[in-house]
């Protein structure tokens, strides 16, 4: 489980990193100036400013990583085939083995639904911060 979890990591920094440092080069340089001259320190810069300006792009990173770790599959099914045992079998792959092994097709369509719908709320639940923030 850990072996996945690092490679899970690996896989989906970088995709990170570069919504993050888009933005970061993408900031207004002004008001870092006017905190600067007001004396703040480089905390409260970052705390009442930089974190401010990402909190948009932090949602749109969680909802990204959401919805692809719902998704996940192949890595897992490549390293451990969801084993030892069930460890590491995650829903995506119990509904590969449901309807691709047991040949339990109904049960198999109504399992990648629920994941689906699952899916979808999760995507919804974190849309409704951003739209907190735009208002």
């Amino acid at each position: 489980l850990i072996s996945v979890a690092i490679v899970r990591i690996w896989q989906v920094t970088p995709f990170a990193v570069l919504i993050f440092l888009a933005r970061l080069l993408s900031l207004p340089v002004e008001p870092y100036e006017a905190a600067r001259v007001d004396g703040a320190s480089k905390w409260e810069t970052f705390r009442y400013l930089t974190l401010p300006f990402l909190y948009k792009y932090i949602i749109l990173v969680v909802l990204f990583l959401s919805v692809d770790a719902m998704r996940e599959f192949g890595t897992i099914y490549t390293m451990t085939r969801g084993g030892p045992g069930r460890a590491t079998e995650v829903s995506s792959m119990y509904a590969y083995n449901l309807g691709f092994k047991i040949l339990k097709m109904g049960q198999t369509y109504a399992m990648t639904h629920v994941i689906l719908l699952l899916t979808v709320g999760i995507a919804v639940f974190i849309l409704s911060f951003w739209k907190r923030l735009e208002d």
